[in-house]
């Protein structure tokens, strides 16, 4: 490959590991851990390292993958799971938070052969936050819970989170 995306690459991946927080402050004032902007820099940040785990350090590996999981996967688990922040669970943003965390999830279980023993329960509670997504924004009687564009963007989160469950061998009531 090009040594030199992989360079600029490795550098933004290792820029972001850095970072406090990937939520805006002004949600965090306010108790709430994530946005849909941070699920969809999640997207994007999942699908980066996925493409180049392979290609980093173990210790660049172990940065990444703490980012995501401090900065995306606990922080969606603990509004949409713990917290049930979203009790219909039918919101455009909580697809894309929930979709990109199960993408980081996945993308670090490919890269770390020890990720699924140390973290198997995040990847529970996020699929029990996915399930309940599914059946908030489709409740099965033919109509969705969101007007038609919210609705789209909500499925490009969506999208995220059942790639890699498919990926994991998981495939989610409903879909």
């Amino acid at each position: 490959g090009d040594q030199q995306s992989l360079a600029n690459v490795r550098r933004a991946l290792a820029t972001v590991a850095a970072w406090k927080t990937w939520t805006p402050s002004w949600f965090t004032a306010h108790g709430i851990h994530t946005y849909y902007v941070a699920g969809i820099f999640t997207e994007q940040t999942a699908l980066g390292y996925d493409l180049v785990s392979s290609k980093l350090s173990p210790e660049e590996r172990t940065s990444i993958e703490h980012a995501l999981m401090s900065k995306s996967i606990q922080p969606t688990i603990d509004d949409y799971f713990l917290k049930q922040r979203m009790p219909t669970a039918a919101s455009n943003h909580m697809a894309h938070s929930v979709g990109g965390a199960i993408a980081a999830w996945a993308a670090c279980d490919r890269a770390n052969p020890q990720w699924r023993v140390q973290n198997g329960t995040s990847l529970a509670e996020l699929l029990a936050a996915y399930q309940g997504l599914l059946k908030g924004l489709f409740p099965g009687d033919g109509s969705e819970r969101e007007p038609a564009g919210y609705e789209v963007f909500a499925m490009e989160g969506m999208s995220y989170g059942v790639s890699a469950l498919k990926s994991l061998g998981i495939t989610p009531e409903g879909t």
